[in-house]
């Protein structure tokens, strides 16, 4: 199933993404990847959450994720966000229910695994802060930069890893 998602994100990025824009998002995806590359390093003997594949190792799934599924998403995500107030939260809530559900199904088909006090709720949690930190890292990103450290402090302290 985890392979159906990069599939579907990449063909989605590569038919859909505003790729005329690459040049503007591109910070912003090594912002996604850099903060999962750091996540992975930080929990890498004990993660809060593990996707699974009986088709390929958890090194790969993990790379797939890091350099595919997020580069894609976050494309698609910046690609068509709107301007107006109303309009955003109503954008950042499809995204985050979307991502949400998505995970449960993965959760319901053993596709993926919470350690450490870490569950569906932590989740969607954690998706409601970062997409709203992908579009202001994307318009403000030193703000995004400062925001995201007291957001991984807070995290690692929640889930004991300071």
């Amino acid at each position: 199933m985890n392979l159906s998602l990069t599939g579907i994100l990449l063909f989605l990025a590569l038919r859909y993404a505003k790729w005329s824009k690459w040049r503007e998002f591109y910070p912003t995806i090594l912002y996604i990847v850099m903060l999962n590359l750091h996540y992975s390093y930080i929990v890498k003997t004990s993660p809060l959450w593990k996707y699974k594949s009986s088709l390929i190792p958890q090194e790969m799934l993990d790379i797939i994720i890091i350099f595919i599924v997020e580069p894609s998403m976050t494309i698609l995500f910046l690609s068509y966000h709107p301007l107006q107030w109303r309009r955003i939260f109503l954008y950042w809530a499809a995204w985050i229910i979307a991502f949400s559900i998505t995970e449960y199904i993965f959760f319901l088909t053993d596709r993926m695994d919470y350690f450490r006090g870490w569950n569906m709720g932590w989740s969607v949690i954690f998706y409601i802060i970062m997409f709203p930190m992908l579009y202001l890292h994307y318009k403000k990103t030193p703000v995004a930069l400062l925001l995201s450290i007291p957001f991984t402090i807070g995290f690692m302290w929640i889930f004991d890893y300071l």
